[in-house]
């Protein structure tokens, strides 16, 4: 099996783009794959995915929801829970609910994130931020 640092490819990296050795840009370390995965997976929508309608999270839906005191709670426990149950060598350490300012008399239907997160494997610590956006799709 492939770790940190090795000189085998372990995985694609998200946006597909041209590699130097092959067809797409390739991840050779265990953490940056880890990253990648992470927001692939968070950014799949429950049902997208092909025989498999239960992989990914419902937090497009969200976007759409009030964003009252209970906001950040749901957004927290969809992101643990599906992460925990997909994702399992992933300890989620801490979730950051970043506010998206848009001006006056725009709808706000976006999401940024910041995702603490530990490899299990590798006991490394790290982070990814990302942000979820619902161009009326």
């Amino acid at each position: 099996m492939a770790t940190s640092n090795s000189h085998f490819p372990i995985g694609l990296k998200v946006p597909f783009v041209n590699g130097t050795n092959g067809y797409f840009q390739q991840s050779f370390d265990t953490n940056d794959q880890v990253k990648e995965n992470l927001i692939n997976f968070l950014k799949t929508k429950k049902g997208e995915r092909r025989m498999m309608p239960e992989f990914g999270t419902n937090l497009y839906n969200v976007l759409f929801e009030q964003k009252d005191e209970n906001f950040n709670s749901i957004i927290r426990n969809i992101i643990s829970n599906e992460i925990n149950y997909w994702i399992p060598e992933v300890s989620i350490e801490d979730i950051q609910i970043i506010n998206v300012e848009n001006p006056i008399g725009v709808d706000n239907y976006k999401l940024r994130l910041s995702i603490n997160f530990m490899v299990k494997k590798t006991k490394q610590l790290d982070s990814i931020v990302f942000e979820l956006e619902n161009n009326g799709l």
